[in-house]
C-alpha cells in the first residue's frame, strides 16, 4: 500500500461534509470517482466515493463543526487530565 499524504484544504472540507474528522486520515490513492484513505492511528482503509456533481460547501456550517470538535476535544483533554 502507498504511504498516506496529507489532505489539502479542499480534502478537509470535504471529509468534513461528511462527517469524517481529517485531522484523522491520510489520503492514499486519488482517483476521479474515489479516494482510498488510510487512518493515521489504526492504518484502516476507507473508500470515500465522491459524487460527479459538483456541491458547494455551507462554509458557516463547516466552521460551526469545526468549532465544535475543538471543544469536545477540550473537554476530553479537561476530563483525562483530572483523571
Amino acid at each position: 500500500m502507498k504511504n498516506g499524504k496529507n489532505l489539502t484544504r479542499t480534502q478537509k472540507l470535504v471529509l468534513l461534509s461528511r462527517d469524517l474528522n481529517p485531522t484523522e486520515w491520510l489520503i492514499s490513492k486519488k482517483m476521479p470517482d474515489m479516494w482510498l484513505l488510510v487512518h493515521r492511528r489504526t492504518n484502516r482503509t476507507f473508500e470515500l466515493w465522491l459524487d460527479r456533481t459538483p456541491t458547494s460547501v455551507d462554509s458557516e456550517n463547516i466552521a460551526t463543526r469545526l468549532h465544535n470538535r475543538g471543544k469536545l476535544t477540550t473537554e476530553i483533554h479537561a476530563h483525562l487530565s483530572e483523571v
